[in-house]
């Protein structure tokens, strides 16, 4: 049986709030072994949007990743600034994308990274999107929106185009559900 690490003692090594913490953990493991550094990077979760119009096309965010450095084709996306995720998707897809939608749904929760990160990742279905307005960047966002037919997405995942894996498990996700019958 798997039984979870007994935390001995913490401290921070970097504060940057509210976007990121370094937590350096001393933990004992089950069978007794002390891990002196173990470290961990807290972050607010992310929600993420799988919005598609009625026309079938699938709206998704290309900009730049500084980290990985190079552009990236996703889905639009960001942290969440409250525990209320859905209403954090629906105001990061108006901001990112400048639209809004008629029909809204929570897909899926994925784990970011449970190796090194502590936030999840909240994924959204929004039907019936259509422009509400002038997109609404952060300070040093620079996003190009892309309206992407539906059925072009696995195309893109397959050949790396998209390739960032939270969008990847969203896509699928929201691929499969939709492949679905309906109620009734």
């Amino acid at each position: 049986m798997i039984h979870p690490w007994e935390i001995l003692s913490s401290r921070y090594l970097l504060e940057a709030p509210p976007f990121l913490r370094v937590r350096q953990d001393a933990c004992r493991l089950p069978d007794g072994r002390i891990l002196p550094d173990y470290h961990v990077v807290e972050e607010p979760d992310v929600v993420m949007v799988f919005g598609i119009t009625p026309a079938q096309e699938v709206l998704l965010v290309e900009q730049y990743k500084h980290a990985i450095g190079t552009v990236c084709l996703e889905l639009p996306a960001g942290m969440s600034e409250s525990d209320d995720h859905a209403a954090e998707a629906q105001r990061e897809f108006r901001e990112e994308t400048g639209c809004t939608a008629a029909h809204w749904q929570h897909l899926a929760t994925f784990i970011n990274n449970p190796t090194r990160l502590n936030s999840r990742l909240f994924v959204y279905l929004a039907q019936g999107a259509t422009p509400a307005g002038a997109q609404q960047f952060d300070a040093y966002e620079a996003i190009q929106v892309q309206r992407v037919p539906l059925a072009a997405l696995p195309a893109l995942i397959h050949s790396g185009r998209i390739s960032v894996a939270g969008s990847v498990a969203a896509i699928w996700c929201a691929l499969e559900h939709l492949r679905q019958p309906g109620p009734g």
